[in-house]
């Protein structure tokens, strides 16, 4: 039945990969973008600091809206779960992240933060919200509905922010605008035409389904959440060891860097369906075939990325910043295949969820928290701000390394069970 309701055929594959990556460059861009208009179109920093803090509460509950979702839904060819399911489980998980916004916020911000922590939060919901039903456009084979979307949200949001603050100097005012201009995005836009590929976008509130879901996709952000940490710990121990300042210099540094990260990510996101269905039609020939290319795209990257910022780096610290942080550019190289194993372990990661081993994910991710609890410290002092990028390269690196021979037998498991079947 859900086949009647899809209108076009899907894009190619290339097609697919070039509007992901035009349009969440585009999103991300914008995005940053506005950090820079706050502190353009104030008089001082308190605006900024007060969406800083907005960002930071956002990034503790959003994990929890998404639930490790995406990946698993894009590689359900075999369709385990509805659409309708998807969306279901997404609602709760919203309503979930939304309590633990209310408690925290009321328990840690300052109460004249409040509105900003808040409407920011709203704010985030929306790409929590739209990306069960990118995920779906992922699986369709339509992610030019997918970079579309972005790139429309990453304007409006943009341009309605500044000229409401410009007007107003109400960071509240100009959050509430964001929120009205993404949610239209998405009500207009998106809802539309994910209905016009897949049918009807009605919750599944089945409870007992829910349940399954919530059961099933636990590992996977327990996961996430030791992916996170392995680069936030050491970066608290430089702040420790070194101070505040040293531990500034290294983030300002580490920013225009992970572009990288995201490029290599925007390589590899649109191919999860296809190694899923490489999968369960039990091909792994094709699967590691695919796999080594995407190996290859991701080291040459690495490669392209270090030359860059060894040629580049010290011009664009100082357009970026000041004379004051080129003295550091040192860190560039060492941050660049960080940034590279932080993309390739994510990689492995959702390459996990697709075969459909959850736990060898959560496996590999807390091998390497353990790994970075263990070497961070005598790191961080015998090496200062690299001793956090050496820190990530090994905790990743020797963790992808333990954990590829056990994504081999998931990936071949499907083989085995076929050639059982036709026996």
């Amino acid at each position: 039945m859900k086949d009647s309701f899809r209108k076009t055929s899907p894009l190619s594959l290339k097609a697919n990969m070039l509007w992901n990556s035009v349009g969440s460059t585009v999103y991300l861009g914008f995005q940053w973008l506005i950090t820079i208009a706050v502190v353009r179109l104030s008089d001082g920093y308190d605006a900024a600091g007060a969406l800083a803090l907005g960002m930071a509460v956002s990034n503790i509950f959003s994990p929890i809206g998404q639930y490790k979702v995406r990946a698993y839904q894009v590689s359900d060819v075999e369709g385990e779960f509805s659409l309708g399911q998807y969306i279901g489980l997404r609602v709760i998980t919203c309503v979930i992240a939304l309590i633990v916004m209310v408690v925290y916020g009321l328990a840690t911000c300052p109460v004249d933060s409040l509105s900003v922590v808040y409407l920011y939060g709203i704010y985030s919901f929306g790409p929590i919200v739209v990306d069960v039903l990118h995920g779906e456009d992922q699986r369709q084979g339509r992610m030019d509905v997918i970079g579309k979307s972005l790139i429309q949200r990453g304007i409006i949001s943009f341009f309605s922010f500044c000229m409401v603050f410009a007007l107003s100097s109400s960071l509240d005012f100009a959050l509430i605008a964001m929120c009205v201009t993404t949610f239209s995005v998405i009500a207009f836009y998106d809802c539309p035409r994910t209905r016009r590929i897949a049918g009807s976008l009605k919750p599944d509130m089945n409870l007992h389904t829910i349940r399954c879901m919530l059961q099933k996709f636990l590992p996977a952000v327990v996961a996430l959440l030791f992916c996170s940490a392995v680069p936030t710990i050491p970066r608290q121990i430089l702040g420790m060891v070194s101070g505040s300042e040293v531990l500034g210099v290294y983030s300002s540094v580490a920013a225009p860097v992970l572009i990288i990260q995201m490029g290599a990510q925007y390589v590899y996101a649109p191919m999860l369906t296809q190694f899923a269905k490489l999968y369960a039609g039990g091909n792994v020939s094709g699967f590691w075939r695919l796999f080594a290319k995407l190996s290859v795209a991701v080291l040459g990257i690495a490669i392209a990325g270090i030359l860059f910022f060894l040629i580049f780096g010290e011009q664009l610290l100082l357009l970026l910043y000041s004379a004051s942080i080129v003295p550091y550019t040192y860190t560039l190289p060492p941050l660049v295949v960080c940034t590279v194993i932080t993309a390739y372990i994510w990689f492995i990661g959702d390459l996990f969820i697709a075969v459909r081993d959850l736990r060898g994910n959560l496996k590999m991710f807390s091998v390497s928290i353990a790994i970075c609890c263990f070497s961070m410290v005598p790191l961080v002092e015998k090496f200062g701000m690299n001793g956090v990028s050496y820190c990530i390269i090994i905790s990743f690196g020797l963790a992808v390394a333990i954990m590829l021979p056990r994504l081999r037998n998931s990936a071949s498991s499907k083989y085995v069970s076929k050639m059982r079947e036709s026996e």
